[in-house]
């Protein structure tokens, strides 16, 4: 599940759907000092901070939240950034 394509600005992206469990998070690109965090939503309205990444990683979790959804802040002139779930 692609939750940020070449993200080049600040902001949230598209709320999505959650419908597996365990899942492995895939965060790639050129950061230029941008911060790429993972959310969770119970209602998709309410999001909190899953995990919050500067660099490129990959990571295990187990979420049993209704929503999911990635951001990014901090931006640079060259930022773009991906984070996908699978």
């Amino acid at each position: 599940m692609k939750l940020l394509d070449t993200a080049t600005a600040n902001g949230a992206g598209e709320a999505r759907e959650n419908t597996s469990y365990l899942q492995t998070v895939f965060c790639w690109g050129t950061f230029d000092g941008a911060t790429v965090t993972l959310e969770a939503s119970p209602n998709n309205s309410d999001w909190f901070t899953v995990l919050s990444l500067s660099e490129k990683a990959v990571k295990g979790v187990g979420l049993n939240a209704r929503f999911l959804r990635g951001s990014v802040s901090g931006v640079g002139g060259a930022t773009s950034v991906h984070l996908t779930l699978a």
